[in-house]
């Protein structure tokens, strides 16, 4: 009969599927794109830990060496001066965490790390502190020049080091923001420039 009704048709079951499976996929792509994410985030934050541990080593090495290359210069014993080359010796312990905070900085930018030259200067230094003074007496002006240079030099460092935001060490923000190369690239340019200042002063 014309007047009758017909019954509603109904939508095909395959756009149905279509549509779940469009939506399980954004939904599959969005968790996929969060971990994407949160594992740079990571990255960033472990980045970020390394450099302001090595910042803050490098700091403490400074802190430590300089008092005992000032005792060494006053010294006027022998016996007192081979305590200040002792402590002197043990803060060079430390050293390395100079080397890690300059070699991420070049890891950061993609540059080449003179690692080589920059053991040799330290190991030279160690080697010099070793001979001032190994003798009787009065230190040689020479030694006295090698030291006062040294204090100059390990001071400017120390100040380039100090200037770094310890705080990124016990902050998640921070770290990442570190991580994101802010706030410390430069401060690594301008240590390793004075350390390059001072590579050539030699004990005569």
């Amino acid at each position: 009969m014309s007047g009758e009704q017909q019954p509603p048709k109904k939508k095909p079951i395959a756009f149905a599927i279509a549509i779940v499976l469009l939506v399980c996929s954004i939904n599959g792509n969005m968790f996929l794109y969060s971990q994407y994410l949160s594992n740079i985030q990571e990255k960033k934050y472990e980045t970020g830990q390394r450099v302001a541990s090595d910042a803050i080593g490098a700091a403490a090495f400074y802190n430590a060496v300089l008092p005992e290359l000032e005792k060494l210069g006053k010294s006027a014993e022998l016996l007192e001066r081979n305590e200040a080359q002792f402590s002197a010796g043990a803060a060079f312990r430390h050293v390395d965490h100079v080397m890690g905070f300059l070699k991420e900085a070049h890891q950061y930018n993609g540059t080449e790390f003179a690692a080589d030259k920059l053991e040799a200067y330290f190991n030279a230094v160690q080697q010099s502190l070793a001979k001032v003074g190994s003798h009787e007496g009065a230190l040689t002006a020479a030694e006295q020049d090698y030291l006062t240079k040294l204090q100059q030099a390990f001071s400017k460092q120390l100040e380039v080091v100090t200037a770094f935001n310890a705080d990124a060490l016990e902050s998640r923000s921070l770290s990442i923001q570190i991580g994101n190369g802010y706030n410390w690239l430069e401060l690594a340019e301008e240590l390793e420039q004075a350390i390059d200042e001072h590579t050539d002063v030699k004990l005569q």
